[in-house]
């Protein structure tokens, strides 16, 4: 639909819901491949809850998702958790996950441990 067309009550109804069933969808099989140790899934699914993108933000849930993947050293998670410490004042943690990030390469990583410094 282009930026100029009018979308009718009915059309807007039916591209919402399917939308969101192609979300939830998403979501089902993130967690599914999640849940079955997949470290990217875990990553994502973390960012989803992080965002609340397709799914209600959640910060613990957030955590959870991004430790499983951050212990499979994904970088990204590593850096995510690193933050998700940051914000929550426990430093330790937050310097323990961007460092395990940074040693990757993991630029953002880096710069946040300088930022600490």
């Amino acid at each position: 639909m282009s930026s100029g067309s009018k979308c009718s009550p009915e059309k807007c109804h039916k591209l919402l819901i399917k939308t969101l069933n192609n979300a939830m969808d998403i979501v089902e099989l993130l967690k599914q491949a999640a849940e079955q140790g997949d470290a990217a899934a875990q990553y994502y699914l973390g960012l989803m809850y992080a965002n609340g993108k397709g799914v209600a933000q959640n910060n613990a849930e957030a955590k959870y998702w991004f430790t499983l993947a951050a212990y499979q050293r994904n970088a990204d998670a590593q850096f995510y958790l690193g933050l998700l410490c940051d914000l929550a004042q426990d430093l330790a943690e937050a310097v323990k996950w961007y460092t395990k990030a940074a040693e990757q390469g993991h630029k953002k990583a880096q710069y946040a441990l300088d930022d600490m410094n």
